[in-house]
């Protein structure tokens, strides 16, 4: 049995209040003199406090291994157990800051330097507090003292408090105003395997704060114009007064109190019957209302979308990113109002829609117009695509207006020719009589998008043929108009007799089997020459070259807006079972028959 007293440190640490066993205690503050705490840890099974407060006394004694041994127990734990006076503290007054100083400065340095070099909170108070030099001659004095720097913080926070302005509010009138902004997150789609991102225009009726969002290419004015529109159509009204930013497309130039913007923007509010006021430049206030939209659109609905996206399914177009965004903006609109009773989208049905005014028309497209003058071969060139005019117009000034689904050319408005648009398809837009024969010979190879129409004759006459003329449209490096050119020349070869079609491709498969390189037209006409050819003709009813100029050249003069073998089908109104051979031998019935659709059209 251990002795009264005696403490056993590997099975009790002493915490703070408790007294060590003197013997004990001299033994540990040896070691805490040459130990580190982990050690004293480990020999005594003490605490990571106890050890602490042993190495610590040691400093403030400033004991070492000689004093101690000089020492008893008893007088070691006398000596760490004694009561220290505290020592008497003179008592120093706090410098008090200047508050209104500090925020005047503050203030004034955010007035005057750029915005990223302007004061912080915590350097105005090491320039104007800690560095005044009233403040140091107090502090060298030994008679005063700093506060600290967050306590110094905390008293001006409250200070703030207590001369804070109250904030203005506008008052909007029902039916009076919309505003208009954009969202800074644009969405990812993809169109035609080319990824491009799409803006959102946001445009809310302040009235009732009604919501209307719509994706479209970009910024540009075309574009602005046509959502505008759309807005107001959504809204069934327009309101008397629209606010938008000065983005670049539609503002000339940026005014404080009233900006100048484009001829065709004015043109816009014209036609709907609306003013325009303009935003100060970085005054996010001007348009509050719609700032506060575009903030709740962007992490609500594009949230969505962009969680979508995230997840692998991507937006093939505009119109399907609109599809997504309009029931979430619905459902935005029906949500209750803070503060309120009803939802934005009762607000504007009950209140806000009977006071919206109606324009004159709905029927806007955004035009833009400019004057040019008929070139020699009497057409005007637009996007890589040609729009033919009568011959007498050549060397004449006309205008040219662009809208988003036409092209018209008029001359003192009188109108010349009205076409509608192929932007970026090569090729020739025109009417009956505007381009000579021999000019026409050459634009039929000219328009673009014909390897489906080509293809599909070639493989009526046979899988050769066909394959070369797949080499030849997609493999062969001359122009686009020579390859047709030539395409059309071989498929014509067998003058559309039914009788040859097999004739003439095994023709196209035995030179291309002699060939050495690739065999070109000319050498598949000299080895047919060569052939022996049917004595009897059955023409092919659909797939002719007749047929062939027909269906281009009403696709140049806009009676067919495809170029495929499909109306040719349709019209078709007889069997090739039917045709004899010869059939010009055949007698008038026969071509009252095969005619039948053209004199029931005329």
């Amino acid at each position: 049995m251990p002795r009264k007293g005696y403490i056993n440190p590997k099975q009790t640490n002493l915490g703070k209040g408790n007294h060590m066993e003197p013997k004990l205690l001299k033994d540990a503050l040896l070691k805490a003199c040459k130990h580190r705490l982990s050690e004293l840890e480990r020999l005594y099974n003490f605490k990571h406090g106890t050890a602490c407060r042993l190495c610590k006394k040691v400093k403030e004694l400033g004991l070492n291994e000689d004093i101690l041994n000089s020492m008893t127990s008893k007088e070691a734990h006398a000596l760490y157990y004694k009561k220290q006076k505290p020592v008497e503290s003179i008592e120093k007054n706090k410098i008090e800051p200047d508050l209104e100083l500090l925020e005047q400065q503050y203030n004034l340095s955010r007035v005057k330097s750029h915005a990223k070099l302007k004061l912080t909170r915590e350097l105005t108070i090491e320039e104007y507090y800690f560095n005044d030099p009233k403040n140091k001659e107090l502090v060298q004095a030994g008679t005063h003292i700093f506060y600290s720097k967050s306590h110094i913080l905390t008293l001006w926070r409250n200070y703030r408090n207590t001369i804070v302005k109250p904030t203005y509010a506008r008052q909007h009138v029902l039916g009076d105003e919309a505003e208009y902004d954009f969202t800074g997150v644009k969405l990812p789609y993809t169109e035609g395997g080319i990824e491009k991102y799409a803006t959102i225009l946001v445009a809310t009726l302040t009235g009732s704060g009604h919501i209307y969002v719509k994706a479209i290419e970009n910024q540009s004015l075309p574009a602005v114009c046509n959502a505008i529109a759309d807005s107001f159509r959504f809204w069934g009204g327009c309101p008397n007064v629209i606010r938008i930013d000065n983005f670049k497309a539609a503002c000339v130039q940026a005014g404080r109190y009233q900006g100048i913007y484009t001829e065709d923007f004015y043109k816009l509010t014209s036609f709907f019957n609306v003013d325009i006021h303009s935003c100060r430049v970085r005054k996010a206030t001007d348009k509050g209302s719609v700032e506060a939209c575009v903030k709740y659109t962007t992490r609500y609905a594009l949230a969505k979308a962009n969680h979508r996206i995230v997840n692998g399914l991507k937006f093939n177009s505009l119109n399907e990113i609109n599809s997504f965004l309009k029931p979430l903006i619905n459902d935005m609109n029906n949500r209750r109002i803070r503060g309120r009773s009803k939802s934005r989208q009762e607000v504007f049905e009950q209140y806000e829609k009977p006071l919206l005014h109606q324009p004159i028309s709905w029927d806007y497209s955004y035009d833009v117009s400019y004057s040019a003058k008929v070139a020699p071969n009497c057409r005007i060139l637009y996007n890589e695509h040609q729009y033919a005019l009568p011959i007498k117009w050549i060397g004449e000034q006309v205008t040219v207006t662009i809208t988003s689904t036409s092209i018209r050319i008029t001359q003192n408005s009188h109108l010349i020719a009205s076409y509608p648009r192929k932007d970026f398809q090569k090729g020739v837009s025109a009417y009956e009589g505007y381009i000579l024969d021999e000019h026409l010979s050459f634009d039929i190879f000219c328009i673009e998008n014909q390897e489906n129409l080509l293809l599909e004759w070639a493989s009526n006459i046979g899988p050769n043929v066909y394959e070369w003329c797949h080499d030849m449209l997609y493999k062969n490096k001359q122009t686009y108009s020579d390859k047709v050119r030539l395409v059309n020349k071989l498929l014509s070869i067998p003058n559309a007799n039914v009788l040859d079609y097999e004739r003439f491709n095994l023709c196209v498969k035995e030179a291309c089997i002699s060939s050495l390189h690739k065999v070109t037209c000319h050498e598949i006409i000299k080895k047919w020459e060569r052939c022996e050819q049917s004595t009897t003709y059955s023409e092919d009813p659909l797939y002719n070259n007749k047929n062939y100029r027909t269906i281009i050249i009403d696709y140049i003069t806009c009676k067919s807006s495809s170029i495929d073998w499909s109306l040719k089908k349709q019209n078709l109104s007889y069997n090739d079972d039917d045709i004899a051979p010869k059939e010009f031998l055949n007698g008038h019935e026969l071509y009252a028959t095969k005619y039948a659709h053209v004199s029931n059209y005329l």
